[in-house]
């Protein structure tokens, strides 16, 4: 087990790898500090 989680589990890594594709894909569609300081006109009323 030890030498199992030497490394972080596969698991969290595709979830971190996919997330920074996801944050990459819609940097190209929206401003990024509309991402990064939660500042998301969409849901202002």
């Amino acid at each position: 087990m030890a030498t199992r989680y030497a490394q972080a589990p596969p698991t969290v890594q595709e979830v971190i790898w996919t997330l920074g594709i996801i944050s990459c894909a819609l940097a190209k569609y929206k401003p990024a500090k509309g991402i990064f300081y939660g500042d998301r006109p969409e849901f202002s009323s």
